[in-house]
């Protein structure tokens, strides 16, 4: 029996980049669960040629279809999975939801066909509203990559069928693709040019003297919070470590700009855009939109920051550690199982820009500090690399018995 999976943004997005991984893992038989049948994917966004060639598979033992939809709202979204699932005369397994916007209707597609509904929440969004939170309760299962992130939602009254699942990083030296923030990027490019290169670009781009300390830190950020840390990094960098420059790649950035806004949501953007450039005449924080070479220039730059109010940073972390790159989080429940204590500087949330800028003065005065938060770094990652037990764990949550 076929499994389905609803994602409101195939390519790219954080989730997307596990949904992935686990096709990438199933294809290449690193799963002792399943070995044949179907998986067809709905993606409620663009799937480009290339994204959808490299997830869909015919062979004889295993299909994968990506079927691309657009919904405006949940119900449009489960009438039109609903006729492509009778039309292709299907009658799955297990409906898997990935992230909240889908979640019902995820749920009641799982329940009309007497389905396992599996949902998958890796971050606790702050500003997700829910009409009825009940509706949690009601999946068969929901997974998280940490403890952190499910008492994150448990406090805010969503109760359920909690499964710790870790989030998959590819380790291997032959790896074509990589994820940063939310964002996949390739690293098999024709015209790959060196870190050094990329960051001598990157300076004179912004106007930065070659000695500049770069912090980078990943989107989305909302336009209302643009404004917020523009000021708070403005004021806590001058004072605590003057000669760092911090960069924002916001994949929000990229969307804006591929998309015609409406004159309401234009007007909102120049009004705060003019707000924050004289912020960033100071050269000290900038808003650049996200880089399909980021996986290239991460190993260029002196420190990645995770703020505990930039959600969805998990994967980020994982891979600005895997360059090489010394973390600065703040501290979260979840903070310390994704990384062992040592192998990333952690901050209190109260003061955060500040308590983030001290961190990283700290260790760019202490090099031997610094040598050693990246090495405890690279030992911890390889808890996330276990392509085997990474599929596995959905597989497992999949062919559970409904009786």
């Amino acid at each position: 029996m076929p499994i389905v999976h609803l994602i409101q943004n195939l390519s790219p997005s954080g989730d997307s980049a596990q949904l992935r991984s686990l096709v990438r893992a199933v294809k290449c038989g690193q799963t002792s669960v399943l070995r044949e049948g179907e998986m067809h994917i709905f993606s409620f966004s663009p799937v480009n040629e290339e994204l959808r060639k490299e997830l869909e598979s015919e062979n004889s033992r295993l299909l994968v279809q990506v079927h691309e939809l657009r919904a405006r709202f949940a119900a449009e979204a489960y009438w039109k999975v609903l006729w492509t699932l009778r039309k292709l005369r299907l009658c799955p397994r297990a409906v898997h939801v990935w992230g909240e916007t889908l979640m019902r209707a995820g749920l009641y597609l799982a329940k009309g066909y007497h389905a396992r509904s599996i949902a998958t929440l890796r971050h606790a969004d702050p500003w997700f509203f829910a009409e009825n939170p009940s509706i949690f309760a009601r999946f068969d299962a929901l997974t998280v990559n940490s403890n952190g992130v499910k008492n994150a939602w448990e406090r805010r009254g969503f109760r359920g069928n909690w499964n710790i699942l870790p989030d998959f990083l590819n380790l291997s030296g032959s790896a074509t693709l990589t994820t940063l923030n939310d964002r996949e990027i390739s690293a098999s490019e024709p015209d790959l040019k060196t870190a050094a290169g990329l960051r001598e670009e990157l300076l004179a781009e912004l106007g930065l003297p070659s000695d500049a300390v770069l912090t980078a830190c990943a989107g989305p950020i909302a336009p209302w919070k643009r404004w917020q840390w523009a000021v708070w990094s403005i004021d806590s960098i001058v004072r605590v470590c003057p000669q760092m420059h911090l960069l924002f790649f916001d994949p929000e950035l990229n969307d804006r700009q591929a998309r015609s806004l409406s004159a309401a949501a234009e007007r909102e953007r120049r009004s705060i855009a003019r707000f924050t450039h004289q912020y960033e005449r100071e050269s000290i924080v900038h808003f650049v939109p996200f880089r399909k070479d980021l996986q290239q220039l991460l190993p260029a730059l002196n420190y990645f920051w995770a703020p505990h109010s930039v959600s969805g940073a998990g994967l980020a972390m994982l891979e600005a550690a895997r360059a090489g790159v010394p973390v600065i989080a703040s501290e979260t429940e979840s903070l310390g199982e994704l990384f062992p204590q040592g192998a990333c500087a952690s901050v209190p949330t109260h003061h955060e820009t500040t308590a983030l800028a001290a961190a990283t003065y700290l260790l760019e005065t202490r090099t031997d500090r610094r040598a050693e938060q990246i090495a405890a770094a690279h030992s911890a990652l390889k808890k996330f690399s276990d392509a085997a037990r990474f599929a596995d764990a959905y597989f497992n949550l999949y062919a559970q018995d409904l009786s």
